[in-house]
This record gives structure tokens, C-alpha cells and sequence, in this order.
């Protein structure tokens, strides 16, 4: 046998072993926000309390009802919290979750109502019966792409009433199909969620943050309120749900 040829099989041997030996994941990194996206119409603060604007039944969504505009910031908070806990979201979550913020406005609706006809506060919870839009102060009116209903309706007594419980996605598009623009740009001044049903009309709505204050570096610090909304739907179960609006598939 030719011992030169059998010395440099094995060393080759021993080469293409350790090659194929997996290297072992490093743990997730927290304290690395996510890559930010283009800044474009940016609100004073991304959780907004709903209102009533007109109707003939004030009492329809309960005051407790809030909605979460799941811009960069508040998308940053739920990566965290998730990579803190030890289970940060997948590399390829979180690009498609990047996608989907290029491409799409996101807001989580936390719905309530305690109105007196069971019946309907079940419906309206689940925005059945409920037409939505996105709506500027010039009139620019904008239409969702995707309603989610994100989770089973919760039920809870209220003296002799019932409240009921839902949180839903809403989903618009960030460029207008038909003009090629944007269709909520800088300089809008507000926008509004707009809940429009049994003869009332409620909105969410988020005061634009100044272009100069914008400049200057501000960074939005919410409060320990503000935070337990914004953290209540996790990233991955967010995401999870809306990844099917990327271009990415499995």
C-alpha cells in the first residue's frame, strides 16, 4: 500500500469532517434595534384613544378602546422585548416584517363595547357591520387593503351589561395605486382611523410630529401606559399574521 496515499486520504478525511460540523447559533443580540425605514408621515405618538365624532350612540365602542400605529418604533419595542426573553424572531420574519412596513401603514385595533344590545357590541368588536377608512384634513380618503380579526372575543360582566373584547389588524396601502404617490405624505397634519356604523361615526387619530421637531432628532418616549399597549400584540404573532402580504413566501 502506498502509505503517502493513505496519510493524505485521512488528512483529507479529517478536512472535510470538521467542514461539516454545524457551527452552533450564537445567542440573539438585544439591544440592536431593527433597520430602520425611510422616515415618512410621522405621528407626535403612535397610540391613540378612540372618539366619538358624531351619532346617535355615544356609548356604541367603549371608552377603554385604543389602536396602536405600528410604525418602526413601536415594531423596535416588540422585537426587543421578544429578543430579551430569549426568543427573538426569525431572520426571515423580521425581513418580511420590514417588507411589510415599506409597503403598508399597520394599525391593531383593541376594541370594547358594553353597548346595551349584546348583539351588536359582539358585532362591532369584530367590525362586523363597520366601514373603516384613513382619513386627512383635506379630505383624502383611504381604504384598507386587509381587515384582520386577531383574536377570539373575550366576555366580561359589567353589572348588568356585558363587555366585549376584540383586537383586529388593519392593514392600508402607503402608495395610492392610481397616482403612483403617496397616500399619506408629509405635511398632512393629522390622520384619522375612521369607524363609521349604526348611525355614529368614531375615529382614532394621530397629530402629525413637526417637520423642525422631526429635524432635530426627536425620538418618541412613550409612557409606561403607552408601552404595555404597544407591547400587547407580540412581534411574531403580529408579523405571523401579516407576513402573507410580503413578497417573501415559505
Amino acid at each position: 500500500m502506498n502509505v503517502g496515499r493513505l496519510q493524505y486520504g485521512c488528512l483529507l478525511l479529517c478536512i472535510v469532517g470538521a467542514a461539516c460540523q454545524t457551527t452552533p447559533k450564537a445567542p440573539p443580540e438585544t439591544g440592536k434595534a431593527l433597520p430602520a425605514m425611510p422616515r415618512g408621515y410621522q405621528p407626535m405618538s403612535y397610540v391613540s384613544s378612540i372618539q366619538l365624532a358624531e351619532g346617535e350612540y355615544a356609548d356604541l365602542f367603549s371608552a377603554g378602546s385604543f389602536a396602536v400605529w405600528v410604525g418602526d418604533d413601536v415594531a423596535d419595542m416588540k422585537y426587543q422585548k421578544e429578543a430579551q426573553e430569549g426568543a427573538a424572531p426569525s431572520e426571515r420574519l423580521v425581513a418580511q416584517a420590514r417588507e411589510i412596513r415599506g409597503d403598508y401603514f399597520v394599525f391593531e385595533c383593541h376594541i370594547e363595547s358594553v353597548f346595551r344590545d349584546t348583539s351588536i357590541a359582539y358585532d362591532v368588536v369584530g367590525f362586523r357591520g363597520i366601514d373603516l377608512c384613513l382619513e386627512t384634513p383635506g379630505g383624502n380618503r383611504i381604504q384598507p387593503v386587509q381587515v384582520i380579526i386577531g383574536t377570539p372575543v373575550e366576555e366580561e360582566q359589567r353589572g348588568a351589561l356585558k363587555l366585549f373584547r376584540r383586537t383586529n389588524i388593519v392593514v392600508f396601502p402607503r402608495q395610492d395605486l392610481w397616482t403612483g404617490g403617496e397616500t399619506l405624505a408629509v405635511g398632512s397634519r393629522s390622520v384619522r382611523l375612521v369607524l363609521s356604523g349604526h348611525s355614529s361615526v368614531f375615529n382614532f387619530e394621530w397629530p402629525e410630529l413637526p417637520q423642525a421637531t422631526m429635524e432635530s432628532g426627536w425620538s418618541w418616549k412613550p409612557s409606561e401606559n403607552e408601552t404595555l399597549q404597544s407591547l400587547k400584540v407580540p412581534f411574531s404573532e403580529l408579523y405571523g399574521r401579516l407576513r402573507r402580504l410580503s413578497h417573501t413566501f415559505d
